[in-house]
């Protein structure tokens, strides 16, 4: 960042090395800038933020901004006061500049001194004065050895002498009036005459209502012939009375145009693209082109924001329905009749459309996870009696009734299936057990209190049998309890 800083800050002390304090007008030799002239501005100004040297080609502020290159900025006041010339921005703090100018003498300024875009002597008054001085001596003079003669007001100056002591003239035929910017010339004779723009084949020129001659496309008439363009009054567009190389023009009276507005005026047209036997509006095209409608006009009454507009009686009228609106994406309706759809009954969209299903809408009442059935022919109650958990998938019910199941059976998966049937060998009545003859060994599992009595078929089958977690078998039948074993006698 240091080694740019330092080639910036040598580049503009080459500039300003380069560069001087404005002296005067250089014109004619050249045109006055900026350089020459200087820049003012009001309001502007800053402060030394470090020392200013006599020898100095930068100056260091405390700030850059609104200053430009070719300014004049006064250093310092009172005796200390000197003028500089800004020749460039260095940066946000440093400013390129000349000096001394003006006569001022390069003395030494401390850092806070004010620095201001002052209207100097010479950006005030000895430079624009020596540009006016120039500027005049040159226009009495002729210019490098021409004259300028006299002329009236508003006159085209034209040379009417050539070489070194060429002379200006004004033109009595051609004048130019600058405040309404009309060029009026009373007689053009030129062998040739080019519009630039104009290009293509050889066409009549036309003038456009700001005044700017243009091409139209086509070659002018040739006039010949020996017809007659009768008077008329003005507006009135002109016609053909007849046919021929005698036809006459004249105006036709139905038939005018407004030439402020360009509004035509036609009391009946006849459009021949257009045909039919009854009435049909006409509409235009991008292009212009007037053409039917194929109907007849219609009438839209006002309506609100979207309500549909519909067709209130038969005719060509069409109004809005304040029970139908579309709001671009929604379409809303206080009612609905559904042509084919007869009776009460559900409805389904089919393919886009909306049908009636013949059946009537089915109603439901129930808790979260109960299991609807149909009460009714279209009505779904809730069981009360099953239940479907949804995150588990498991489907419970607190009783169930399975058919071909006599009483009494105990319920087990037969093997190979995945039902459950009922045995008819194995049974419980709420109190007793029976098991079948040729249950020879196994375990039987109650509750906590046991079973008060049990019946073994076929006892002379099983050799003993254990109860768990009972404190015992209370039958006469069962004569010795030892750790759980009863041992029939």
């Amino acid at each position: 960042m240091r080694i740019i800083k330092s080639i910036s800050l040598f580049i503009a002390i080459a500039a300003a090395a380069f560069a001087q304090c404005p002296t005067g007008t250089v014109f004619p030799g050249s045109l006055d800038t900026p350089v020459t002239m200087g820049i003012a501005v009001n309001n502007l100004g800053t402060n030394l933020a470090a020392t200013l040297s006599p020898s100095d080609t930068t100056m260091i502020v405390s700030t850059t901004t609104g200053w430009v290159p070719d300014m004049m900025a006064t250093v310092d006041v009172g005796a200390n006061m000197e003028i500089v010339f800004v020749t460039s921005i260095v940066s946000g703090t440093v400013l390129g500049i000349s000096h001394p100018c003006e006569g001022t003498s390069a003395i030494l300024h401390q850092a806070g001194a004010p620095v201001v875009n002052n209207v100097t002597a010479y950006s005030g008054s000895t430079g624009p004065k020596s540009a006016i001085y120039a500027i005049e001596a040159e226009i009495l003079s002729g210019g490098p050895g021409g004259t300028v003669e006299a002329a009236p007001r508003y006159q085209v100056p034209y040379y009417s002498a050539v070489g070194t002591a060429s002379v200006l003239s004004g033109d009595t035929g051609l004048t130019y009036n600058q405040p309404g910017s009309l060029l009026t010339v009373t007689n053009l004779a030129a062998a040739n005459v080019t519009i630039s723009g104009l290009t293509g084949i050889t066409q009549c020129l036309e003038v456009n209502s700001s005044g700017v001659v243009g091409g139209t496309g086509s070659t002018c008439g040739g006039g010949g012939g020996s017809g007659t363009v009768n008077p008329a009054l003005q507006g009135l567009v002109p016609y053909y009375t007849g046919a021929g190389t005698s036809a006459v023009l004249s105006g036709n009276p139905y038939a005018s145009v407004n030439l402020s507005t360009g509004a035509y005026t036609l009391p009946g047209l006849t459009l021949n693209d257009i045909t039919g036997s009854s009435f049909q509006c006409v509409q235009a095209g991008t292009t212009g082109i007037l053409s039917g409608t194929g109907g007849p006009c219609g009438t839209i009454n006002s309506g609100a924001q979207y309500q549909v507009g519909y067709y209130a009686t038969a005719g060509s009228t069409l109004s809005g329905n304040s029970n139908l609106t579309f709001n671009g994406s929604t379409l809303s309706t206080l009612g609905l009749a559904i042509t084919g759809i007869s009776g009460t009954q559900c409805l389904e969209v089919s393919s886009g459309s909306v049908i009636g299903t013949s059946l009537g809408c089915a109603t439901a009442s129930g808790s979260i996870g109960d299991v609807a059935f149909y009460t009714g022919a279209s009505a779904l109650g809730s069981s009360g009696n099953l239940f479907w958990n949804n995150s588990t998938n498991l489907l419970s019910a607190s009783k169930f009734t399975i058919p071909s199941i006599t009483a009494n059976e105990v319920l087990y998966q037969a093997a190979g299936t995945t039902y459950i049937t009922g045995s008819s060998s194995f049974t419980y009545n709420g109190t007793t057990v029976t098991v079948p003859a040729l249950f020879t060994s196994g375990s039987i599992t109650g509750n906590t209190g046991g079973f008060a009595s049990m019946s073994v078929s076929g006892v002379s089958a099983a050799a003993s049998f254990s109860a768990a977690g009972n404190s015992g078998v209370t039958s006469t039948t069962c004569t010795q309890w030892t750790g759980g074993l009863c041992t029939h006698i």
